[in-house]
């Protein structure tokens, strides 16, 4: 949808399934997809955390 900067936002990613979620969506959102996504939780420090973790997982790069 035009204006939108995000397709999809992941809430409670430092969860157990988020942090699942994240590394999933991480996987099939590669460039040639397109899809851009967003993580949300309560803690910056423990979502800083799960992304890191992830991109080690994934091999991709994130932006805080």
């Amino acid at each position: 949808m035009a204006g939108r900067r995000f397709d999809l936002v992941i809430f409670g990613a430092t969860g157990f399934t988020g942090q699942f979620v994240v590394d999933e969506v991480a996987r099939v959102a590669d460039e040639a997809s397109g899809l851009k996504f967003a993580v949300a939780g309560r803690s910056m420090q423990k979502l800083q955390k799960v992304l890191q973790k992830s991109s080690q997982r994934t091999g991709e790069t994130f932006h805080v």
